[in-house]
């Protein structure tokens, strides 16, 4: 249990110290290791994950004595043997003992080799180092790290060579005995011995002090990798995302390397957490336990926001010879600060005035959890308003001071913080419709909002035209005579607005009166036309405080009328306009006279 819980806290340093990346690879022996296996080896082929085989002991000599023969740096010692199976061999125990050596004597390097006419030849098939104690007799396991391949029938060489000289003392391989009548103890292969470090060998039949003395076979035992198990699988450790505060992890692929020979499958199932102790709930693409991932390379967004991955990969073979093997595994992902950002925006009334002020309050705030940089808020304000605005930064945030025109303004908002602006517009005089102010929030590259609905407002309000139009028709005079030409003067007023009047002035003039003219004069900005006709018709647009005058004339002919005249003219405004005069109209009325030779009209009162 121990071990299993160190080997879990390696494995989530080693994922944690690798989490500033995009990906977490699955690749060496200790990461493998970090997992938990059932049914599969992680040692075999360090760096792979395979099938397990059933461990044989095949080849032995396990009668231990009281003899062994020395070995050394120079004098190096061996036992050759036949293997009973073909498959991997992974192990090999020998029995040393070491005579008053140092309290840590050096370790022994035990090797394969293969033979030719029964002796080592060529170089180490596989390696072990093995360390030993001081003491006597003992068996010890050496594990192959890389296994070779043997052959069923085929006699190999284990060969024994200590890594340095013990400063004092002895080391030995120990026999199964010696004696004077011979005898071989284990037939597949022979003690050997080399007394030039492996150049060459010879077959130990006597004792190299006694030569009356025959000496027999080596004690040891030889491990066969048998046939793979049917099913197996493989728990990773926990791959931490590590992300900073308030950063949340998208698991943006699973993949693998492997190989799958006939009658073998491999396949893969995930699971996340927010703890490193789970649950881990394993899963295939339809998010049951029914279902396995095939094909690397595969999305896993239901995990996203989860710190903490595994994988599982779960082998199988109808082969007792065959096994996928799996070598590497990568899960990447990628680390976004998740930060909820919203803005408010509102002149506090839902109708306004042409030609008045409207007052925006315009909150951007953020929720966090993240802190967040270079937000950007933007309020294109429409064609009717000129703003300047102010900005104060709450609880940490900060924001431009003041600025005017359009708002386009980078922030700073950490969590919790707000960005305060108030934008004082004028609305121009001419606007009509309505007014639809857009404020926005964007977040920053880096930075997922979950609720990004709240990033955009818009406040719109119905715009009114107000008008205080007036209207007057004078000629200055209360008596115009035949044959003269008449002169009206037609005056129209915006007196105070607030909003621009667009106004459709009409005047027909009287039937007494000949062809007429008028012209127009316009003052505080008023735009007006002049024409000719006895018709006047024009649409003219005074502003709040503007006036415009129209000089209408023509030649009284006739006196009919019942001995008047009378001229009157109207205004209209455009459509929507509040007017609070209501109609708009004005008259002048004169009495014709016919002057005679020594006649006079009255004086105008």
């Amino acid at each position: 249990m121990k071990l299993w819980l160190v080997a879990i806290a390696a494995a989530l340093s080693a994922a944690a110290s690798g989490a500033n990346g995009a990906c977490m690879t699955d690749t060496q022996q200790s990461d493998f290791q970090a997992g938990l296996a059932r049914n599969v080896d992680v040692n075999v082929t360090p760096g792979s994950v395979v099938l397990t085989k059933s461990f044989a002991v095949d080849q032995e000599n396990t009668a231990v004595t009281a003899f062994g023969t020395p070995f050394t740096t120079t004098k190096w010692v061996g036992q050759t043997f036949t293997p009973g199976l073909s498959g991997l061999l992974t192990r090999v125990d020998l029995n040393f003992f070491c005579v008053s050596c140092p309290a840590t004597p050096p370790t022994i390097v035990v090797s394969l080799r293969a033979t030719s006419a029964g002796l080592p030849t060529g170089a180490d098939l596989a390696t072990a180092t093995v360390p030993i104690v001081n003491g006597p007799q003992k068996f010890y396991s050496a594990i192959f790290p890389a296994p070779a391949s043997v052959t069923q029938g085929v006699k190999y060489a284990v060969v024994v060579r200590p890594s340095t000289n013990p400063a004092t003392g002895q080391i030995g391989f120990t026999r199964s005995g010696e004696n004077s009548a011979g005898g071989d103890v284990y037939a597949g292969g022979d003690l050997i011995n080399s007394a030039n470090a492996g150049a060459a060998w010879n077959v130990q039949t006597f004792n190299n002090v006694d030569p009356t003395k025959q000496v027999t076979d080596a004690v040891f035992m030889t491990y066969i990798h048998g046939g793979y198990s049917p099913s197996g699988e493989l728990q990773s450790a926990a791959l931490d995302s590590n992300p900073p505060a308030g950063v949340s992890p998208s698991w943006t692929s699973l993949s693998w390397n492997s190989t799958a020979p006939a009658g073998t499958l491999l396949r893969f199932q995930a699971a996340a957490s927010d703890s490193a102790g789970g649950p881990f709930v394993f899963t295939g693409p339809d998010q049951t336990a029914a279902t396995f991932f095939d094909t690397p390379g595969v999305a896993l967004p239901q995990f996203d926001g989860k710190r903490y991955l595994k994988y599982r990969a779960v082998f199988s073979s109808t082969s007792s010879t065959a096994t996928p093997t799996l070598t590497d595994v990568t899960a990447c992902f990628s680390t976004t600060a998740t930060a909820n950002l919203s803005i408010s925006n509102s002149d506090g009334v839902a109708s306004a005035n042409a030609g008045s002020v409207a007052v925006y309050s315009i909150t951007a705030a953020n929720a966090g959890p993240a802190n967040v940089t270079g937000a950007k808020v933007t309020d294109l304000f429409p064609a009717p308003l000129s703003c300047t605005w102010t900005c104060n930064g709450v609880g940490g945030g900060a924001c431009t001071p003041e600025g005017w025109g359009n708002i386009n303004d980078s922030i700073n908002l950490p969590a919790g913080a707000s960005a305060n602006y108030i934008a004082v517009c004028s609305i121009a005089t001419t606007a009509t419709g309505s007014l639809a102010n857009n404020a926005s929030i964007a977040t920053p590259v880096g930075v997922d909002d979950p609720t990004p609905a709240d990033n955009s407002v818009t406040d719109t309000d119905s715009l009114s035209v107000n008008t205080n139009v007036t209207m007057s028709v004078s000629n200055d005079s209360n008596f115009v005579r035949v044959g003269d030409p008449v002169v009206y003067l037609i005056e129209v007023t915006n007196a105070g607005g607030p909003s621009d009047a667009v106004i459709s002035v009409f005047d027909a003039l009287p039937a007494q009166l000949g062809q007429g003219q008028w012209e127009c004069l316009g003052s505080g900005s008023a735009s007006c036309s002049g024409g000719s006709g006895n018709t006047l018709t024009d649409m003219a647009t005074v502003p709040a405080g503007g006036k415009i005058d129209y000089l209408f004339s023509a030649v009284l002919l006739s006196e009919s009328g019942n001995g008047q005249i009378t001229n009157s003219a109207s205004a209209s405004l455009q459509f929507g306009t509040n007017q609070p005069s209501g109609i708009i109209n004005a008259s002048d009325t004169d009495t014709i006279v016919v002057f005679e030779d020594g006649f006079e009209p009255p004086p105008v009162p």
